[in-house]
């Protein structure tokens, strides 16, 4: 008999705490690409106040490339946990999370398209990646 695909999880078997440290990090990965990472927006392009200099070094050097850091800790997190619960309950992963790689390719797409950022094509071509040294 063969095994059958993962499926989602229950309310109560999420770990509330990795949820709670992406969503900080989602947050400061939009605060990061709206400040200091905006291609308008130069050094020199409106800011040139010493407010505006001093909000824009701090980000850049305190938030900039940290909070992708946590994300893209989170992202092997989630695979190794997904791995894990496939394991336990002796179900199907690969083609479960290709799935998820694909949507997530797909959003990122859209993303291109609106915005012209490809980040998530970015995590779903790694994603992907990540399956080979599994």
């Amino acid at each position: 008999m063969q095994p059958s695909a993962i499926e989602p999880v229950i309310v109560k078997e999420r770990i509330q705490s990795i949820d709670i440290i992406r969503g900080i990090a989602l947050l400061g990965i939009l605060i990061i690409n709206f400040t200091a990472d905006d291609n308008d927006a130069g050094i020199y392009d409106g800011f040139n106040g010493v407010a505006d200099q001093a909000v824009y070094w701090t980000i850049k050097v305190f938030l900039d490339d940290r909070f992708q850091t946590i994300y893209c800790f989170l992202f092997g997190l989630g695979f190794a946990i997904q791995l894990q619960r496939a394991a336990e309950k002796n179900k199907t992963f690969v083609f479960a999370f290709i799935r998820r790689m694909i949507v997530l390719y797909m959003f990122g797409i859209i993303f291109t398209i609106l915005a012209g950022g490809n980040v998530f094509m970015d995590y779903a071509t790694v994603g992907v990646i990540l399956l080979l040294f599994w």
